[in-house]
């Protein structure tokens, strides 16, 4: 009986991926997450599909909840994700009804900071912040979180998504000139993952580059 319970609690959250994909025209891929890496430098994790199944670096990652995080690392059969709450992540975000543009910075902790907000602007704790599209690099309009105000200037976002809890994501296949060519770049400097001699486990502690996130667009409910 627990293992029938434990089938449909999967086919719950498989339920949720599909519904949390807005847009008809957007395909994806769902993948079961096989490690993870957590750190002091790294909020990642680890999962089944790769480049075997059309998956790029620079995709983004949802689940049934909203936006998890982006493809760093595309090998064959596995791609490593960044968090959205990792210190390396940057992305272009619009915040509550009058959707002003921000960058939402991770910083390790459970919720990132939100950023670069114009001065006069008015935020609430509550309001909601999807990501924004801006540079082509993610779909516009998925969702991440709500606003968590800790002072007068400081703002908080806590992530939809339970990212302590994650058992499937799905990568949404979001082709632009900028994705398809950054990907492209790094295809001959990071070919795997986790090659096939060495343990997944292993593979997800490695640290990721240290480099700058880039903005993400898509659609998720």
């Amino acid at each position: 009986q627990w293992q029938a319970q434990r089938l449909e609690r999967r086919l719950d959250k498989l339920r949720g991926l599909l519904n949390a994909v807005d847009e008809a025209a957007l395909k994806y891929a769902t993948g079961q997450v096989i490690a993870d890496a957590r750190g002091p430098f790294a909020r990642s994790i680890l999962v089944n599909v790769g480049r075997n199944r059309g998956i790029r670096e620079g995709y983004a990652a949802i689940n049934g909840d909203g936006f998890v995080g982006r493809v760093v690392h595309a090998g064959d059969s596995a791609s490593r994700i960044i968090l959205v709450t990792d210190l390396n992540s940057r992305i272009p975000v619009l915040v509550g009804p009058s959707a002003t543009r921000a960058v939402l910075v991770g910083d390790n902790g459970a919720t990132p900071r939100l950023e670069f907000l114009p001065g006069n602007t008015q935020v609430f704790a509550g309001d909601e912040v999807s990501t924004s599209g801006h540079a082509g690099l993610l779909p516009r309009g998925l969702r991440i979180g709500s606003v968590v105000a800790l002072g007068e200037k400081e703002f908080r976002v806590r992530p939809h998504a339970e990212l302590s809890e994650r058992e499937y994501v799905s990568i949404l296949f979001f082709d632009t000139p900028v994705v398809i060519a950054r990907d492209r770049g790094t295809d001959e400097k990071d070919q795997a993952t986790a090659p096939s001699s060495v343990p997944a486990s292993r593979a997800a502690v490695q640290a990721p580059k240290q480099h700058a996130n880039a903005p993400i667009n898509s659609r998720a409910r």
